[in-house]
């Protein structure tokens, strides 16, 4: 992989001008080839470096351990201001935060429909950082009008089978998933 990025690197630094190298996942990427400009050597000052990163302050801290190298990049993109804490260490100008969320035009509350019934529906999306032991839980001590639907790959809500207040949804198209928000 390196040495196809430091051909395409060297490929469009010989038609001349500037080249920005972007690591979408600067926790990997970045972490994996940040030492690019250095193996270029000769026209590696017309190469920028920008990393975005995605990872909560306490997991950075475990997954970047070598900062000198992350104090190199031209610019980090944050995703949250609560990543700013752990890039303390850059100049201000070296840092810029980029709101990463969902689309709110699109995914925003509806009219708030009444339940004949009487159920509530709470909903969770994902897998990253979730806590599965406590939702599971939580769904076993809830009263059976409160239902969980849960949106995630197979292998994540597969383990809520059987739970009678728990619906499972994998493979969700973007109007199904509206439709669940």
């Amino acid at each position: 992989m390196m040495v196809r990025l430091l051909g395409q690197v060297r490929a469009a630094l010989e038609e001349g001008g500037k080249v920005v190298v972007h690591f979408l996942d600067g926790e990997i990427g970045y972490n994996l080839f940040g030492s690019l400009r250095r193996r270029l050597a000769r026209g590696a000052r017309r190469v920028r470096l920008v990393a975005s990163y995605h990872q909560p302050g306490p997991l950075l801290e475990e997954v970047l351990p070598r900062k000198a190298r992350v104090a190199q990049l031209d610019l980090a993109l944050t995703v949250g201001t609560s990543q700013f804490p752990f890039f303390a260490f850059l100049p201000q100008e070296k840092l810029r935060f980029v709101p990463h969320g969902i689309d709110t035009d699109y995914y925003r509350p509806g009219e708030r429909p009444a339940a004949a019934d009487g159920r509530l529906f709470c909903l969770t999306v994902g897998h990253w950082l979730r806590d599965f032991d406590a939702l599971e839980q939580v769904i076993n001590s809830a009263p059976p009008q409160l239902i969980f639907r849960i949106v995630g790959g197979k292998e994540h809500v597969g383990r809520f089978r059987g739970l009678a207040n728990a619906e499972r949804y994998s493979g969700v198209e973007d109007d199904e998933l509206l439709h669940l928000y």
